[in-house]
């Protein structure tokens, strides 16, 4: 009995033992979690670092600094809305926030326009917070907040329009500049991608200059400015031209693996159609060790006028506007703007009108709506008249700057990261967007004009990206396997991926030499750029607009089809693109965090799968199982491998619209009547596309081998006529009636129309 009581001890002691250790190793996988969370708020990594905050939350509820620094990881967000609820249940279990908290929570009601409650904590902030610039800046803007309440009903007399994709995207677009009445250049930031395949490349983030043109279809898909203007040890921004169009300045800004370092003012000549002689301005305008960007060249007989902004030595503040006195190509003098138009603050993005005498320009110090306003002042060099800020509905209570006008002013552009920008992941406000702005007048036609091109709809905007296409590496994923669904998240195979690119390089230029083997090199990188970039790039904007459209309360239905090449057999490649299918079905059910669930529960989202294996092919391409050049590492191979979003509908009419690719045969029924066997007939069947995107023809299919069948066109675009050429050979038929079917495969979300072709054999 001793000996028992001593056992059951002895089990409680190790017991607890065991309990106490595994308290201590909790406590410390949670003290591991949370400094790696602070190394992602250190480096930036705002979204990441907000989502592991709230996890260790839910693990330890009572840990106060854990709910400090996640408030702070959403403010950095620009997550506004969810920052002042944080605070709010903090400050429910402590009663007494820190003063720092009280500044944020200013920050944060004063972006989602309560400038009653911002004012209120910002004084707060001023009477207890220990930052003399904090309390500096509280003072700031609390004289924002007043200007809003006092001015929120001025109006300037324009309607602005955000632009639509292709020009706008998740990232950031900024520095409009219409270099025609039907061409816009700018300068797009953007991430080639984010989360876990943000440090494939070594440059995650580029910049670079656009050319998009308009159209009567709208605005068409950028395309690089100049080639010769792109680096890879820079980011290139921020162009401006002369009267002919001949000379440029443009901005390049040091690569500092990713983040945005010190920035430089270019000029540049155009010769033969390419831009050459580039040259980087002298110290009098770059300064070593500071930045010079936003040049704007002003033209006189005798001389020109360069304005640009600059934080060089002897300024007002952080960024100042400055010019410079340009003669005969030589920089004769640069001097500040003065006190009138630079503040302590930040002045940038300077835009000269010649004939009227005005800069305009955008400053975050200022008297504004908050962020950075654009203001206007008259004057030249250093002799500048009050500063006005132009008002609502140009300017707002987010990032308003890059200004530029066309047609004296009728027509304006500039960036925001105002509400109903894009964005992506959680973060909203984070990136620019292009904006333009139309005078009201009743008899202004360029504005009807312009109105009707950038008002797209939600779901036109969606439909311009469709065929949405997304590629795969071979056999993925889950290879070697006929099941048709996967856990994977087509994100992280993406990443995968891109990391087997150098792998991808060596097959495909295997057995080459020289430029044959440079070309085959090229050949994988322009399709990783080109192709498997450009679609995550898309899919984004995808997933970003969808979750606008949903919002706004409308039924969602999406076709997604799956490909694969035809290395193995019909069986195993029509489960492969059922499986590339739910891995993309995987990335939207956990995009933000689960956001599209609720909807897809509800049946507010529906995804159609049209799994199609290799059934898209007439032979089997580069079967050679030996051949892995071709069926594995050949840019023809990769092309196969993929998965296409290629319908979608905001109403419950999926299935009977024709607000994608349709064919319509003008006669469904076609009869021969009597041949004589032995004898040939023939005929033309005509169809149409009836639907608004392209309809593709990938295959004719006849019941019956006495029909021979050939196409006119294998691509039609919306409205456009089609003719099959059909042959009848009678000859081994026998006597009677007889009806085939004619079968063309296309890209419609039925996969195939039909017809039927009847006739009598005597």
């Amino acid at each position: 009995m001793k000996r028992a009581k001593a056992i059951i001890i002895i089990v409680i002691m190790l017991w607890g033992m065991g309990i106490s250790t595994h308290h201590k190793l909790y406590a410390q996988n949670i003290k591991e979690k949370e400094s790696y969370a602070d190394q992602l708020l250190y480096n930036k990594s705002y979204h990441k670092a907000s989502l592991l905050y709230k996890h260790l939350i839910q693990l330890d509820s009572n840990n106060i600094d854990l709910w400090y620094k996640y408030a702070q990881s959403l403010l950095l967000q620009h997550n506004y809305k969810k920052t002042l609820s944080t605070y709010s249940s903090l400050k429910r279990r402590v009663g007494k926030l820190k003063p720092i908290a009280y500044f944020n929570i200013a920050r944060s009601a004063q972006n989602i326009c309560h400038y009653k409650e911002a004012i209120t904590n910002y004084t707060i902030y001023i009477s207890i917070g220990l930052s003399e610039t904090l309390r500096k800046q509280s003072e700031q803007y609390i004289k924002e907040c007043k200007f809003i309440i006092n001015h929120q009903n001025d109006s300037a007399k324009y309607s602005i329009k955000h632009l639509p994709p292709p020009i706008n995207t998740p990232y950031s677009e900024f520095n409009p500049v219409a270099i025609s009445n039907n061409e816009l250049v700018f300068s797009r930031y953007e991430a080639l991608f984010n989360d876990s395949i943000e440090t494939v490349f070594n440059k995650s983030y580029i910049s670079d200059l656009y050319l998009s043109k308009q159209t009567q279809r709208g605005w068409q898909k950028p395309t690089l400015f100049a080639p010769e203007l792109s680096s890879n040890k820079f980011f290139t921004a921020n162009i401006n031209f002369s009267k002919n169009q001949r000379i440029i300045y443009f901005t390049r800004c040091e690569n500092n693996e990713g983040s945005i370092g010190n920035c430089a003012i270019y000029r540049a000549e155009r010769k033969n159609g390419k831009w050459r002689k580039i040259k980087k301005l002298g110290d009098a305008i770059n300064n070593e060790g500071y930045s010079s960007t936003q040049a704007f060249l002003v033209e006189d007989k005798d001389y020109s006028i360069l304005y640009f902004s600059s934080n060089m030595p002897n300024g007002f503040g952080g960024m100042d506007l400055w010019y410079a006195i340009i003669k005969n190509g030589k920089i004769l003098q640069v001097s500040n703007l003065g006190s009138i138009i630079n503040t302590s603050g930040n002045e940038v993005s300077p835009f000269y009108d010649t004939k009227q005498g005005l800069l305009y320009f955008s400053s975050d110090h200022h008297k504004g709506y908050g962020g950075y306003d654009i203001y206007k002042s008259a004057g030249n060099l250093s002799q500048w008249n009050k500063v006005s800020n132009l008002g609502l509905p140009i300017n707002s209570i987010s990032n308003d700057l890059y200004y530029s006008h066309v047609q004296e002013g009728e027509i304006i552009y500039f960036s925001s990261n105002r509400v109903g920008s894009y964005y992506h992941n959680s973060i909203k406000n984070c990136c620019g967007d292009i904006y333009i702005g139309i005078l009201d007048d009743k008899n202004n036609k360029t504005k009807q004009k312009l109105l009707i091109k950038t008002t797209d709809s939600i779901g036109k905007r969606i439909r311009k990206l469709l065929p949405l296409t997304l590629y795969f590496e071979n056999d993925m994923p889950n290879p070697k396997t006929t099941k048709t669904t996967t856990n994977a998240n087509y994100k992280d195979l993406l990443s995968q991926y891109i990391q087997a690119r150098e792998r991808y390089k060596a097959g495909y230029s295997k057995g080459l030499s020289g430029i044959e083997a440079q070309k085959a090199k090229a050949a994988i990188d322009s399709f990783f750029i080109e192709k498997v970039a450009q679609g995550f790039s898309n899919l984004k904007l995808f997933t970003t607009l969808l979750r606008q459209e949903l919002e706004t309360g409308k039924q969602v239905n999406i076709q997604i089809r799956g490909y694969a090449s035809p290395l193995n057999t019909t069986t195993y490649n029509l489960a492969l693109s059922k499986r590339r299918i739910s891995s993309l079905i995987n990335y939207i059910k956990t995009y933000n965090n689960g956001y599209f669930i609720p909807y897809l529960n509800k049946g507010l989202l529906k995804i159609y799968e049209n799994p199609l294996g290799d059934s898209q092919f007439t032979g089997r391409e580069h079967t050679l199982p030996n051949d892995k050049r071709n069926t594995v590492y050949s840019t023809e191979a990769a092309l196969q491998r993929k998965i296409q979003i290629i319908k979608y509908s905001n109403d419950t009419s999926f299935g009977t619209e024709a607000a994608y690719p349709k064919l319509q045969w003008l006669k469904k029924s076609i009869n021969l009547g009597t041949v004589t066997k032995g004898k040939k007939a023939s005929t033309i069947i005509h169809y149409q596309n009836i639907g608004t995107t392209e309809l593709k023809i990938k295959g004719i299919q006849s019941s019956c081998k006495c029909i021979q069948l050939q196409l006119e066109e294998t691509v039609l675009q919306s409205n456009q006529k089609g003719k099959l050429y059909l042959l009848l050979r009678s000859r081994d038929l026998k006597p009677g009636h007889y009806t085939v079917k004619i079968k063309l495969t296309t890209n419609e979300s039925t996969d195939y129309s039909s017809a039927e072709v009847r006739f009598q054999i005597r």
